[in-house]
Formats: C-alpha cells, sequence, structure tokens
C-alpha cells in the first residue's frame, strides 16, 4: 500500500466526474494544492461532505492487495450481497489489475475510487481545457500509461504513481 503521508490533515475540497475519469482535490495543510486523477474509473463511492473535510489519510491498494470488504465498500453492496457479488466482482479487478484510491477523513467527506490509474499534478499544472493527456503521473508519463514507482518528490510533496495498469 503506498501512503500519501503529506496529505495529513490537509483538506479534500470536491470530485469533479466526467465519464471514467474523476479529478479528486485536494489541498496539504500548507495550502499547496492538488489535484490527483484517476482514469479508467470501475466504481466511486464519497459521501460526508460537509465544511471543512479534513483528510486522515490518503491510501492506495494494489489489485493483489484488495479484499472482498474494500469490493463491497466501493461499490456500496448492502449485507447479504457481498458474499454473492463482492467475490466476482474482486476477481474482475484484481484481473483488470485495478487500484483501489482511498481519502479516509479525519472529518468530513470520505472518497473510495477503483480505477486502472491513477496521476497526480498540482492544481497549477492540472489541465484547465480538460485534456487528460497532459496530466503527468510521478514518473513524468502520461495519464494513460502508468508504472509503479518508488515515492518521489514532485514540488515538495511525496507521490506515488499507484497503479500497475494500463487505462483500458
Amino acid at each position: 500500500m503506498v501512503s500519501f503521508k503529506d496529505f495529513h490533515d490537509g483538506e479534500f475540497e470536491g470530485i469533479w466526474i466526467e465519464g471514467a475519469t474523476a479529478h479528486v482535490f485536494v489541498k496539504t495543510l500548507q495550502g499547496e494544492r492538488f489535484v490527483l486523477t484517476a482514469t479508467g474509473v470501475a466504481a466511486l463511492a464519497a459521501d460526508g461532505f460537509c465544511a471543512g473535510n479534513i483528510i486522515l489519510d490518503i491510501e492506495s491498494t494494489s489489485a493483489k492487495d484488495l479484499t472482498t470488504r474494500d469490493i463491497s465498500d466501493v461499490r456500496r453492496y448492502r449485507p447479504g450481497m457481498e458474499d454473492e457479488h463482492a467475490s466476482k466482482s474482486l476477481r474482475k479487478a484484481q484481473e483488470g489489475g485495478l487500484t483501489m484510491l482511498a481519502i479516509n477523513p479525519s472529518y468530513g467527506g470520505s472518497c473510495l475510487l477503483l480505477c486502472a490509474g491513477v496521476g497526480v499534478a498540482t492544481r497549477h499544472e492540472w489541465p484547465t481545457a480538460n485534456r487528460i493527456s497532459q496530466v503527468q503521473d510521478v514518473d513524468g508519463g502520461n495519464a494513460s500509461s502508468y508504472s509503479k514507482s518508488a515515492p518521489v518528490k514532485k514540488n515538495g510533496i511525496s507521490c506515488a504513481a499507484v497503479s500497475g495498469a494500463s487505462e483500458p
């Protein structure tokens, strides 16, 4: 699991969903703003938004480490449906190399994303014309080709590419 520790006590500012892409807006405690762009989104669950959404942590889970509980949470399966559907969905997510990105709150909104890849950009770098191919992952690649990497510093934030799969 990759942890984005520099966002602890920062703010979860919102989500913009555009087809199978979700742009997640976050801010560090020091006020630096970033956009996490998730591509190939298979499932998304977000709730609890209120004034001042404080981040406890941001974590990612690779396909091999996903559990049926993760799948049940992001797909919002009701009790009793978990066993029936979660195992099948888990198998599909693992076969597809999907990653789970979780924004866990100290207060306010939370977000779970099951996706093919996640890129990180500063708010300044994030493309205003909605050209996803220009969003850079932390390895310097584009949003359609992610690879696992060691954490690196980007504008003072320790980040990592979190997916081992290409966008479908």
